[in-house]
Order: structure tokens, then sequence, then C-alpha cells
């Protein structure tokens, strides 16, 4: 068998972020991709029986458990990093209890695993995220998960009682 009878099987493409080559993605369903997640695609372009899922690239440095500050001890409550650009999140995020991890234009992000090096409890705000490896990482066991939906309910009082 030739790579020609494979339908592009036998090819390899790295598409990272999973906003770019949208339109190349959509005409080469059939071959290998290397994601970060799937990016709410259909199951005939991005899949796990086919795909290979990379964690995102780390600009936060990991933090040894030794040198961590306890929970405690962390004088922010709670962090937000929302550049792509997250080169100066790792302090705020080892300073901080809760780490936000808000939906945004992927089903996944960055923001989980900064704030996991960093040994920040993240709080997944997102009505349908995908994690990697979620069928043998039980992510309940140290995230803390708040539907979308519920964050904007109008249920905190405005006045004090």
């Amino acid at each position: 068998m030739n790579g020609s009878d494979l339908g592009g099987k036998d090819h390899l493409v790295v598409a990272h972020y999973p906003k770019r080559k949208l339109d190349a993605r959509g005409k080469l369903g059939s071959v290998m991709f290397v994601l970060a997640d799937f990016g709410r695609y259909p199951t005939e372009i991005a899949n796990l029986e086919k795909d290979i899922i990379a964690p995102y690239r780390h600009v936060v440095r990991t933090i040894p458990s030794a040198d961590s500050a306890p929970f405690d001890k962390r004088p922010i409550l709670v962090f937000f990093q929302g550049a792509i650009y997250r080169k100066d999140a790792g302090q705020g995020m080892a300073s901080s209890k809760f780490c936000l991890n808000i939906a945004g234009d992927t089903p996944s992000s960055n923001r989980l695993f900064d704030a996991i090096v960093s040994h920040c409890v993240p709080v997944i705000i997102s009505d349908e995220i995908e994690l990697p490896f979620e069928d043998v990482t039980n992510y309940s066991e140290f995230c803390i998960f708040v539907r979308a939906s519920d964050g904007c309910e109008k249920k905190i009082p405005t006045e004090p009682s």
C-alpha cells in the first residue's frame, strides 16, 4: 500500500493553536493532527482515535512543591490572567489561592495548566469544557467547576443584609 491509498492518514500536521488553519483543517480531516484541544471540531476532522493532544506550551515556571507557599499563606484570593501572552502570570498565580479558568474561544485553556504548575486551585468556569485525558484524570480532585450559566444568575446580594 502506498501513501496515496491512505487518503492522507500517513501525514502529521502540527496545528497547536486551535483557531489557526481552520480552512485547511476542514479539507484535511483524514490527516493526523497534533492539537492542544479539539476546538469544537466535528469528529470527522478531529478525534481521539486519530489525533494527538499535546499540552499547551508553558511559559509559567513550574514551582517545586518545596518552594510553593501553602494555601493558607497565599495573600491573593483569586487571580485571572486574560491575555494569551502570559509570561508575567506565574507570580500572580503562585501567590493566589484560586485561579480562574474562564471559557474563551476554545474549549480548554493554557490558564488551566499554568494554574496547576503554580499550585493554584483552578476554578473552571465553563458549560462545555473539554479537558485533555479526562478519561484517566479526575479533574474534580483538584479543580472547582462552575457552570458559566450559573455564574450569570442574579443570586448575589447587591446590598449588605
